[in-house]
């Protein structure tokens, strides 16, 4: 099983339907990588990635990292 890291932008539905495509192969992890939360961008990309995780914890652990 192979591990998909994903950069967290402020584009959630697009975000979230590249990550559910990966349902077609063996992926048993998701890491959401998000910069730090200097700016209020990196704060929206945080934000997302937390909505992300939430969503998509039933299907594969998830991890976000800075």
């Amino acid at each position: 099983m192979a591990t998909q890291i994903v950069f967290v932008g402020h584009h959630k539905k697009r975000l979230l339907e590249s990550i559910r495509a990966l349902r077609e192969y063996p992926v048993r992890k998701v890491v959401l990588a998000v910069g730090e939360q200097e700016s209020s961008g990196e704060k929206k990309a945080r934000k997302i990635a937390e909505e992300l995780a939430e969503e998509l914890k039933t299907v594969w652990d998830i991890e976000i990292v800075e």
